[in-house]
């Protein structure tokens, strides 16, 4: 039986899932548009780092609400906001990596 103490279990599960796919997502289609320099996959990858910034936003705000809520929790609510946050240097390497090819 689910209680209210499970929430914020759920919800780091969750979030380092989501952090983990987003970041190999990314860096797959990073390494795609390195090798192939098909100009198609720059708009896909605009769109997927447009969804990915929104649904990690909206996690990480959840994150953020569940760590004031259940102090009990805190250690891994933290760790699972730094994995979040892990993301945006992967970011920037990639958008880097993909500008710096452009010319």
């Amino acid at each position: 039986m689910e209680t209210q103490n499970d929430y914020p279990l759920y919800i780091t599960s969750f979030a380092k899932k989501l952090s983990l796919y987003s970041f190999i997502i990314g860096i797959v289609l990073t390494l795609l548009f390195l090798l192939t320099k098909e100009g198609f996959l720059i708009g896909v990858g605009l769109l997927y780092s447009g969804l990915a910034f929104v649904s990690n936003t909206l996690v990480l705000l959840m994150l953020l609400l569940s760590l004031v809520l259940h102090r009990d929790q805190r250690q891994e609510i933290l760790l699972t906001i730094l994995i979040s946050l892990a993301n945006i240097p992967a970011f920037c390497a990639c958008f880097y990596l993909i500008t710096l090819s452009q010319f």
